[in-house]
């Protein structure tokens, strides 16, 4: 077996083969435990890659024998062993899912809508602005899903980041949006906004009856999709 001699250039392990042959190359590396004694912290190469000299995929080495070329393997960073991750919950696990963040602001009438007073139904929580032009554009949809899931524990609390009092509720009504809406009229300052990190419109979030996050920012037929698989056709 032709010698090997591992080595580290930055966070990548390389190995560089005294005859430069790509059958021995893939003798050396597959055999079992590979990994450079002197760095007790190296990684076991799981996958590698034998190329030809080229700029962009070798250093040209001369070593301490007088060797005319070697030949370079680079392992990089995706080749370590992806760290182990949780398991995504169980759907029916809703212990684990995110509990939607809970809030009050005041409807066009002045009465103030709680979004936890809305739990026990499906609810899309929806940012907007009568300014916002793919807002509006989307508008259709929410309408759409609402007059159709409506009575199978479905609703919609639109939240908008007018400033204008008057622009707000002309779109409300030209939109055609019957279900709960809101609004402090602050903004992009907007204290519901602010809890969710909204930093462009429109976003939403749906919400299962226990007030848990179960879809985020479901547009067009990904929304009536996901609606459609909770609530049924």
């Amino acid at each position: 077996m032709a010698p090997s001699y591992p080595f580290f250039v930055g966070d990548i392990q390389c190995c560089i083969l005294s005859d430069g042959t790509r059958e021995r190359a893939r003798q050396q590396l597959q055999a079992p435990g590979f990994k450079d004694k002197n760095r007790p912290d190296s990684f076991v190469i799981t996958s590698y890659s034998l190329a030809y000299p080229t700029p962009a995929n070798y250093f040209m080495l001369t070593s301490f024998f007088s060797w005319a070329t070697a030949l370079l393997l680079l392992v990089g960073p995706a080749s370590r062993a992806a760290p182990s991750q949780r398991p995504a919950p169980h759907a029916a696990n809703r212990a684990e899912r995110p509990l939607a963040p809970d809030f009050r602001q005041a409807d066009p009438q002045g009465r103030l809508v709680q979004l936890s007073a809305l739990r026990g139904q499906y609810v899309l929580l929806d940012f907007w602005a009568s300014w916002c032009p793919p807002c509006r554009a989307e508008n259709p949809v929410l309408v759409q899903a609402y007059h159709r899931y409506k009575g199978k524990k479905f609703t919609i609390l639109s939240v908008s980041l007018d400033h204008n009092r008057a622009a707000w509720l002309k779109a409300v009504q030209a939109d055609g949006l019957t279900w709960p809406q809101v609004s402090d009229l602050k903004g992009w300052d907007n204290a519901a906004a602010a809890r969710y990190h909204i930093e462009a419109l429109p976003q939403n979030y749906l919400l299962d009856p226990a007030g848990h996050v179960v879809g985020q920012n479901l547009r067009g037929t990904a929304l009536a999709q996901r609606l459609a698989q909770l609530l049924g056709n």
